[in-house]
């Protein structure tokens, strides 16, 4: 027999948590920009025609901070220390959103020609505006195609990459969004549970399309914006595929606290439960894998990675009973397993047969009992029809083993066991090269 003990592998079940989507993100609520009033002078000699992007932090008062006063782009470099001068000596009248005075940027043109400065709104924001009012009314489609065109000859402008995250998501486009976004920087705080929704149905997508560090990294800046159970299921089942099982008992363990505090369904927390068994017995807590398992199985027994968590658990504690040199006990283990999880009796009941198989002087007579019990669950299975097979062969029974090794030969070539099909097909060249 082959040293290799086959094992129970735990399922890294991707649960989807099914939160309602955040409503629609207030785009604009009645918001009119700062102006300039009175243009500012300047001392400082220009270099000539050109035109000079500036943009400049208003306060509510009208007041201006210098310190956020940045050239955003000009056509001749020798005018922009005259330009920094016009503006941080411009008055301002302050933006306002719903009538009230509030800070705000602004940004502004200044265009140098032979007859002095002239000043004029810099038309991108009247543009961002237009199509954050398309946003508003539901035309993502329109809003999304405008700051597309727009985002191509102004790639970093924050305002436009949000906005773009924002018609995205409301078209589900959620990891169109979620690239957006993270070209915003920091998000503003109207849209922090739209790109928080966004960063994580992005996650999912991402483990779903076997992408477990984008699901991460997506799922953790989700958990930054606005914390969430399904946020932090979703790194902890990309941690999961990551082979990273502490982190996702940690996370999935967050997921289930936040999701206790609102209005639990036994389904849901059932799946929540279940990560964080395939989390914990993936770290070799086996005890507290079992309980998690356990309070799955009360809430929905009929959850699949619940009966692979349980199975898992058994497995666990007869490969420790073999590595003690307890092959009793570990034939109990796998016993006790297949009885409580019995989606994976035949699993289980296979390593039972294969482990007193594997011994120095097997019992043939309890091969071909533990291989019967898989076969009465699943009569085709290749590898219970196999072991059978070789407990008759060595009882001296190679007709009747012969039928079983055909029967496992006609399972295996559907299944990706090479060994395993190797070594059925040698058992059946020997047994026809004896007769």
């Amino acid at each position: 027999m082959s040293d290799r003990f086959f094992r129970i592998a735990a399922l890294a079940t991707l649960t989807v948590l099914a939160f309602a989507l955040p409503a629609p993100a207030q785009i604009e609520s009645f918001f009119s920009p700062a102006k300039i009033i009175a243009s500012g002078k300047s001392t400082t000699p220009t270099a000539g025609k050109g035109t000079v992007k500036i943009k400049v932090y208003v306060r509510s008062n009208g007041t201006l901070d210098a310190t956020k006063t940045t050239v955003m782009s000009s056509t001749n470099a020798g005018d922009n220390a005259a330009a920094l001068e016009v503006a941080a000596s411009a008055k301002y009248k302050p933006a306002a959103r719903d009538g009230k005075p509030t800070a705000s940027f602004y940004t502004f043109a200044l265009t140098f020609s032979d007859n002095g400065a002239s000043v004029s709104d810099d038309t991108s924001n009247g543009d961002v505006r237009k199509y954050a009012a398309m946003a508003s009314s539901g035309n993502y489609a329109g809003a999304k195609a405008g700051l597309t065109d727009y985002l191509k000859t102004n790639p970093s402008d924050p305002d436009a990459n949000q906005l773009l995250g924002v018609a995205d998501y409301y078209m589900q486009d959620y990891s169109g969004a979620a690239a957006a976004f993270d070209k915003g920087g920091a998000i503003a705080a109207k849209y922090k549970a739209v790109a928080g929704d966004a960063f994580t149905k992005a996650g999912t997508q991402a483990l779903r399309d076997n992408i477990p560090d984008t699901a991460v990294a997506y799922s953790t800046k989700a958990a930054e914006l606005a914390p969430s159970a399904e946020a932090y299921n979703t790194r902890g089942s990309a941690e999961i595929a990551q082979k990273q099982y502490e982190a996702a008992a940690a996370d999935i363990e967050k997921a289930r606290a936040l999701y206790l505090q609102g209005k639990p369904e036994n389904a849901q927390l059932a799946k929540l439960d279940a990560n964080l068994a395939t989390a914990y017995l993936g770290a070799g807590q086996s005890e507290k894998g079992l309980a998690a398992a356990r309070d799955a199985a009360k809430l929905d027994p009929s959850l699949a990675s619940v009966q692979y968590a349980i199975a898992q658990y058994y497995n666990d504690k007869a490969n420790a009973a073999i590595k003690a040199g307890n092959t009793d006990d570990a034939i109990a283990q796998f016993d006790a397993g297949a009885a409580a999880a019995p989606n994976q009796a035949v699993s289980l009941y296979g390593n039972a047969a294969l482990t007193l198989a594997k011994e120095a002087k097997p019992d043939w007579k309890r091969v071909k009992v533990e291989s019967d019990k898989a076969l009465a669950v699943d009569p085709s299975d290749a590898r219970a029809n196999y072991t059978a097979g070789l407990a008759l062969f060595n009882e001296k029974n190679p007709k009747e083993a012969l039928t079983y090794f055909i029967k496992a030969q006609a399972s295996a070539k559907n299944g990706t066991d090479t060994e395993l099909i190797t070594r059925i097909d040698l058992a059946i060249k020997q047994l026809n090269g004896a007769k």
